[in-house]
């Protein structure tokens, strides 16, 4: 996300802030009894130092917010309620500007909504004590055109917040993508080195020259089925699947074992479970092919599908777990 230094913002918005409210403060003379001005300064400064400096988070507080608001609409009527002086002037109108700061930085806090009715809120204020020509000499323009700026700040930040958190989430997204495929290549090359350790020895015999028996051809047969289905079947293999997968074919059925999906973090219990009804499924057919598979991008997380010779639509098809 983007970071502007919190320090230095809060600095500039407590300096500036507190150089309006210094102005209330020479000036509370104008203002009787002046213990009310000072009131209002005192508690102005205590808004706008919770707005710049409490809170970790982005995003102001709705009851600070609203401690602002209720300043917009408190303290312009407490001062033009005891101020005693023949005309209010810049000096004496220094809430307005300084509100302005206090309602900029509610904006910034992404409490924009509370930024907005405060500025028309202060606006009527200022028409209905001074009249439209009062306006020029209240500084209620530059305040608005301040609130404005922030406004637009604010939102200018959140939207660039979100594009880089969106970022953020694809570049992770990409290394995850990235793990995954490498952990696959890596669970692949391990089965593919388990597989030639078990066939290496008849692999010999066979470079030797020697003339296997038929018990030993039967035994490579079925072996060379195995390390198909190791290396094919990826998790699917358990020791129960493979006694389960033998005696199907040993009925004369064509079984075929299929793990599409990346490596990942796998609920094995719950995985084994599901096997354990794929073995049950397995052991009730007699004939035709099976095909188990744990497909890639789907919302199942095995699909166990039984079809009789000469048919096209499966006798049987289950689709088991969710992801």
């Amino acid at each position: 996300m983007i970071t502007i230094s919190r320090l230095w913002l809060t600095a500039i918005t407590l300096i500036f802030g507190l150089f309006l409210d210094i102005l209330g403060v020479l000036h509370a003379n104008h203002f009787d009894p002046p213990i009310v001005a000072l009131a209002t300064n005192v508690f102005y400064l205590i808004c706008l130092t919770i707005t710049a400096v409490a809170f970790r988070e982005p995003r102001l507080p709705m009851p600070a917010a609203l401690l602002n608001l209720f300043a917009v609409i408190v303290i312009p009527v407490t001062l033009h309620a005891v101020h005693t002086a023949e005309l209010i002037g810049d000096n004496d109108t220094w809430y307005v500007t300084a509100l302005a700061v206090l309602l900029g930085a509610t904006a910034v806090r992404r409490q924009i909504f509370i930024a907005v009715a405060g500025t028309l809120i202060l606006a009527i204020e200022i028409i209905v004590f001074g009249g439209w020509a009062f306006i020029p000499k209240s500084g209620l323009t530059g305040a608005i055109l301040l609130v404005a700026a922030c406004i637009s700040i604010s939102i200018g930040l959140e939207r660039a917040d979100k594009a880089i958190v969106d970022l953020q989430e694809q570049t992770n997204n990409e290394k995850r993508e990235i793990l995954l495929t490498e952990a696959t290549r890596e669970e692949h090359r391990i089965r593919i080195e388990r597989a030639i350790e078990k066939v290496m020895p008849t692999l010999r015999l066979i470079a030797d020259g020697t003339k296997l028996s038929k018990s030993q051809r039967e035994a490579a047969s079925e072996l060379a089925q195995q390390l198909d289905d190791e290396i094919s079947g990826g998790r699917l293999i358990t020791e129960a699947i493979k006694k389960s997968v033998k005696n199907a074919r040993a009925r004369g059925i064509e079984v075929t074992l299929i793990d599409e999906v990346e490596a990942d973090n796998l609920d094995r219990e719950n995985f084994d479970a599901l096997l354990e009804i794929v073995v049950s499924a397995i052991d009730s057919v007699n004939v035709g092919r099976i095909k188990l598979i744990a497909p890639k991008n789907e919302r199942y997380t095995l699909r166990l599908t039984a079809t009789r010779p000469g048919v096209v639509t499966p006798d049987l098809d289950l689709k088991l777990g969710e992801r």
